[in-house]
């Protein structure tokens, strides 16, 4: 596979809502991004609960709200957690709609690039890079944000050990 040679300031794996937030953001400081998502981007079928006071800051979200709760569930391969009713409300955020306004605003950033539908396979220190292979093609940056959710994914591959992160993971 040949690798790409152009150089992103930032290479971001995974396009939650850590991933897009955090594309959108060095977008906006002009830093060179590559947004890289296994799922189609506009097609995801996810949806997830947040607090109301934890997306005052993120109008972007607001946009995506699709219903108001009051009760947490939480499901695992292992176990299940119902909160029951709370007085806490939350949101019921659609996770295709969020994807659809961050992309809207990722894409007005000409120093942005989101590719989904691109599986990530693996990551390697080189000439003081990273170098990703994806499903795509290989790409070099200067640092790689890893938002690829509960386990990291990258942290294996770079075999970087607690403590020692050069590497940002968000969960």
């Amino acid at each position: 596979m040949k690798p790409n040679n152009k150089i992103y300031d930032a290479i971001i794996v995974g396009a939650g809502p850590a991933g897009l937030s955090t594309a959108l953001e060095c977008g906006k400081k002009g830093l060179k991004v590559l947004l890289l998502e296994e799922s189609p981007i506009l097609e995801t079928e996810k949806s997830w609960i947040t607090f109301e006071s934890a997306i005052k800051d993120y109008p972007l979200l607001k946009k995506a709200i699709t219903n108001k709760v009051n009760r947490l569930k939480f499901y695992s391969k292992k176990e299940s957690f119902d909160s029951g009713e709370t007085s806490i409300k939350g949101c019921l955020i659609e996770q295709s709609l969020m994807n659809k306004a961050y992309e809207a605003e990722i894409k007005r950033f000409k120093n942005c690039k989101i590719l989904d539908k691109t599986l990530y396979q693996r990551a390697k220190r080189k000439n003081n890079l990273i170098e990703i292979q994806t499903s795509r093609g290989i790409f070099k940056g200067k640092i790689i944000v890893d938002c690829s959710g509960s386990h990291s994914v990258v942290g294996d591959d770079l075999k970087l050990s607690k403590g020692k992160f050069w590497l940002f993971m968000c969960y």
